[in-house]
C-alpha cells in the first residue's frame, strides 16, 4: 500500500497541482485509503460466510471509520483543489466524472453505512444468516467500488486519447 500511495503522490496528475505540499500527502492518504478499504472487502466478505467470524469483524469494524474519515478528507481537500469553481462540475469533463463518482461514492458511504449500522449488530449477536447478508452487501459494495474505479480510468484514457487527437490534428 505504501509503494503505491507513494507512487501515485509521485506522478498523477493532482499531485502536481498546486499547493503540492497539500496534494502530495492528500494523494498518498487517499491511495491507501482506498487500497486499504477495497482490499478488505473480497476477505471479509469471504469470512462473513463462514463461521466464528465475529472478532475479525470486530478488528475491521474499530478501524474502517478512520479510514474512511481519511479517504473523505483527503478526497474532499483534492476536489476542493482540482475544481476550484464549482460549475466546473457540470462544464468540464473532469468535472462530469467527479460528479459521478461522488454520486457513486455516497451511494456506496451509504451502503456501508447500512453494514455497520444494521447487518454488524446482526453479525455480532450471531444472527441467523446475519453474515450472508452481510457478505452479499460487501459484494454489492465491491461492485461500486469497480464502477468508480472504471469510471476514473475511462476519464484517464479519454482524456489521453483527446489529447492525443488534439496533438495529431494541428
Amino acid at each position: 500500500m505504501t509503494i503505491a500511495g507513494v507512487s501515485l503522490a509521485l506522478s498523477r496528475h493532482a499531485s502536481t497541482a498546486v499547493p503540492q505540499w497539500l496534494t502530495r500527502p492528500a494523494v498518498f492518504v487517499h491511495t491507501i485509503s482506498v487500497l486499504f478499504w477495497v482490499g478488505s472487502l473480497a476477505p471479509l466478505a469471504i469470512i462473513m460466510r463462514g463461521e466464528a467470524h465475529e472478532d475479525v469483524l470486530a478488528r475491521f469494524s474499530k478501524i474502517i471509520p478512520w479510514v474512511v474519515a481519511a479517504l473523505v478528507v483527503s478526497g474532499l481537500v483534492l476536489a476542493i483543489i482540482q475544481v476550484a469553481d464549482p460549475a466546473a462540475l457540470i462544464s468540464t469533463s473532469y468535472g462530469r466524472v467527479l460528479a459521478a463518482k461522488l454520486a457513486l461514492v455516497a451511494f456506496i458511504l451509504t451502503l456501508a453505512a447500512w453494514n455497520r449500522l444494521r447487518l454488524t449488530p446482526g453479525v455480532m449477536s450471531r444472527a441467523p444468516r446475519a453474515g450472508q447478508k452481510l457478505a452479499r452487501s460487501i459484494v454489492a459494495e465491491t461492485a461500486g467500488v469497480l464502477v468508480i474505479l472504471g469510471l476514473v480510468a475511462g476519464w484517464r484514457f479519454h482524456a489521453a486519447m483527446w489529447a492525443w487527437h488534439k496533438s495529431t490534428s494541428c
